[in-house]
C-alpha cells in the first residue's frame, strides 16, 4: 500500500487485490500479503474487509524496499512475486508467465515489464523515461527492474534485501548487487503490468 500515501485511488488497490485473489481461489497454493508502512487508516481497514483472505503485513514507517523485504521474510512460499497496489497485470498469464524461468531453473529472480495506462503521447513518453530500461532492452539479463512487477526465488531475496533508506526504490543497486553475486536477473517481457499515471492529468489515461 506504499503508493495509497502518495495521492493514489482506492479503486486501483480492489482491482489488484480482486485479480490476486481471484487468481488464488482458481490456482490454489498462492498466498496474498498487503505489505503496510501506513499508520492504521480507514482506507487499508476498508480493504482487509472486503478481502479477508489477505495477510495483513503492517509495519508503520518503514520505506519502499523496506516493506518489500519484510514482506519476503514474512512469506511462506518458494517464490515472492511484487505488484504495487496501483499496478494491474495484463492478463491472467502474466503470473505463469513471470516465473516460467524460476520453475525452469533459468534464473532466481525476473523482471516484467510496467508500461504506464494509455496510448497517448505524454503516457508513452513516461512509460519510456520511468521503464524505459526494460522496455527498450532485449538483453535477457537486466541492469535493473521495475519493483512493481518482479519475482525472485525467497531464500534469495531473504538473502540478498534491496537496500532500504532515504532513496524512494533502490532496484538498480539492488541487481547490481545480485549481478556481483553470480545470480543475475532475467527480463520476461511477456510479464506485462499496466501502472497508472497519476502525476497529470491525461485525456488518454483509462
Amino acid at each position: 500500500t506504499f503508493n495509497l500515501q502518495d495521492g493514489q485511488g482506492m479503486e486501483a488497490a480492489r482491482e489488484a487485490l480482486h485479480y490476486l485473489t481471484r487468481l488464488a481461489r482458481e490456482r490454489g497454493g498462492i498466498e496474498i500479503v498487503l505489505a503496510d508502512p501506513m499508520e492504521p487508516n480507514l482506507l487499508v481497514a476498508t480493504l482487509l474487509e472486503r478481502f479477508p483472505e489477505v495477510k495483513h503485513l503492517a509495519v508503520p514507517g518503514a520505506g519502499y524496499d523496506g516493506i518489500k523485504n519484510l514482506a519476503a521474510r514474512q512469506a511462506r512460499g518458494l517464490y515472492v512475486v511484487y505488484l504495487d497496489s496501483d499496478c494491474r497485470p495484463l492478463d491472467d498469464q502474466w503470473l505463469d508467465r513471470l516465473l516460467a524461468p524460476l520453475r525452469a531453473g533459468k534464473a532466481k529472480a525476473a523482471a516484467g515489464i510496467t508500461y504506464y495506462y494509455g496510448t497517448g503521447l505524454w503516457t508513452r513518453v513516461q512509460s519510456m523515461l520511468d521503464f524505459g530500461f526494460l522496455i527498450g532492452h532485449e538483453h535477457p539479463i537486466v541492469g535493473c527492474y521495475a519493483s512493481n512487477n518482479c519475482a525472485f526465488e525467497r531464500q534469495l531475496r531473504v538473502a540478498y534485501e534491496a537496500p532500504d533508506g532515504p532513496m524512494r526504490c533502490t532496484c538498480f543497486a539492488h541487481t547490481q548487487a545480485l549481478i556481483r553475486a553470480g545470480k543475475p536477473m532475467l527480463r520476461v517481457p511477456d510479464a506485462v503490468c499496466r501502472h497508472i499515471l497519476r502525476a497529470i492529468r491525461d485525456p488518454d489515461v483509462v
